[in-house]
Formats: structure tokens, C-alpha cells, sequence
């Protein structure tokens, strides 16, 4: 294997979230939270242009109220039961 090719496999499997660390996975989940929460602030300012800053951010925050509330949840993504202990 060239050196080349043996550095674009360990490129892949670092772009691989099973081959990262607890803590980079963490990482990136707080990541994506913070731009869909930017995001959603852009979405609003734009629905909303008249909105005021507080009016965005309490538009926001039922946003964040939905979600965490899984009020739209599907199949797919509802949460899994907590696993019982013997």
C-alpha cells in the first residue's frame, strides 16, 4: 500500500463515527445541536421579520420545548425504554 492510500483509508475511518471516541461523539452532537438551533433562529427570523429579538427567542425556546417533548415523534425516532436493571 502507498503511503498516499494508506493515508485516504485512515482519512475514511476517521470520518467513520464508530471509530471515534466517546468524547468526539459528544462533540459532534453538541455540534449539531448548536447549528440546528442557528438554524431554526434563521428559519424564524425569516417567517417572522417583524419579530422582535425576545419574540424570536420565545419562539425559539417552544422549539426547543417541542422537541425535547418528542410531540412530533415517529416510529423511527421515538425514544428507546430505559433498559431495566435485574
Amino acid at each position: 500500500m502507498t503511503r498516499t492510500e494508506d493515508s485516504d483509508s485512515s482519512t475514511v475511518a476517521q470520518a467513520c463515527p464508530r471509530s471515534w471516541t466517546p468524547a468526539q461523539k459528544l462533540r459532534a452532537a453538541l455540534e449539531l445541536a448548536e447549528f440546528a438551533e442557528r438554524a431554526m433562529q434563521q428559519v424564524l427570523r425569516r417567517r417572522h421579520p417583524d419579530a422582535t429579538e425576545e419574540e424570536i427567542a420565545e419562539r425559539l425556546q417552544q422549539w426547543r420545548l417541542e422537541q425535547d417533548g418528542h410531540e412530533n415523534e415517529t416510529e423511527f425516532f421515538r425514544p428507546r425504554k430505559a433498559l431495566r436493571t435485574p
